[in-house]
């Protein structure tokens, strides 16, 4: 089976309904949840299992403080099921994003062997995409990227902090991502709704995009609260050589305020060799 018609994340325990799946969402490492939520999503159910995501389920899971998990399991919300719809389409629109014909180089490094272009949006937003290949296991990759602070800020400069606000579906969360000032531009922060998802043919997505919610974390005087309409990752192993991995990164960002030309082009560049710091890490 393609791609296209890959298993939904957020399955976890399903019953049928005349109008979709009721998923039922569990606490990590087996936690009892108090509220026992349901979510109701329109979907089609999948008659088999998805080897994929069993074999990558617990690197997906975020590394949670105990503050994080006394705050995150709050419970089915009305926007989330807004969210886990748009999370729904995300892996596509960054196909969409990747396959354009406008995008620019801006760096290589090949003996690295990662690539980076850039590109404006039609909404003036700056973009880049960037392509490598990774000696290791897609367990090791997933282990780095799940927002675990201690690998975190090995391999982003411009880190300060970040941490849940709330879980969505076992594999959606409500995410505050910090970052720190550069030079003569203030830090920026973002609320983020991060996705994953394993399609049957193996390719893992993580997905994510921005919502203003000052309800969560009201705006601070020494932060610009920006915008993020899409990052994504894609990751993948290569055909015959379950040892490297595939990946391509995309991220749009509206930065907000006044940042200059030069800063936003180094920013970007920082992207890649981001890049390169997490390929060590997974190494």
């Amino acid at each position: 089976m393609s791609h296209q018609a890959s298993h939904n994340l957020y399955e976890e325990e399903e019953e049928s309904k005349e109008q979709g799946v009721t998923v039922r969402h569990h606490l990590l490492d087996d936690e009892e949840d108090e509220e026992s939520t349901t979510l109701h999503l329109r979907q089609e159910s999948s008659p088999h299992k998805n080897k994929w995501l069993e074999m990558y389920r617990e690197q997906m899971k975020p590394v949670l403080s105990q503050e994080e998990r006394d705050r995150v399991f709050v419970g089915t919300r009305p926007e989330h099921e807004k969210y886990l719809k748009k999370c729904e389409k995300m892996w596509e629109v960054a196909e969409e994003r990747w396959a354009l014909n406008d995008w620019t180089e801006l760096y290589t490094d090949i003996e690295e062997g990662v690539y980076c272009w850039v590109r404006d949006t039609e909404q003036g937003l700056k973009s880049t995409k960037m392509q490598m290949t990774i000696e290791g296991k897609v367990n090791d990759l997933l282990k780095v990227l799940a927002n675990d602070p201690k690998y975190r800020s090995k391999y982003d400069s411009s880190y300060f902090s970040s941490y849940y606000l709330q879980k969505v579906s076992d594999f959606t969360w409500i995410n505050y991502t910090r970052v720190k000032k550069v030079s003569l531009v203030s830090g920026r922060d973002w609320i983020l709704i991060v996705h994953y998802k394993v399609t049957d043919d193996g390719i893992v997505y993580i997905t994510c995009f921005s919502d203003d919610r000052e309800d969560l974390v009201p705006l601070q005087k020494d932060l610009v609260r920006a915008g993020m309409p899409i990052a994504a990752w894609k990751i993948q192993h290569l055909p015959g050589t379950p040892e490297r991995i595939k990946c391509n990164y995309l991220i749009e960002m509206d930065f907000k305020g006044s940042v200059p030309n030069f800063i936003l082009t180094q920013a970007f560049k920082d992207q890649a060799k981001k890049i390169v710091r997490i390929k060590a890490l997974v190494k």
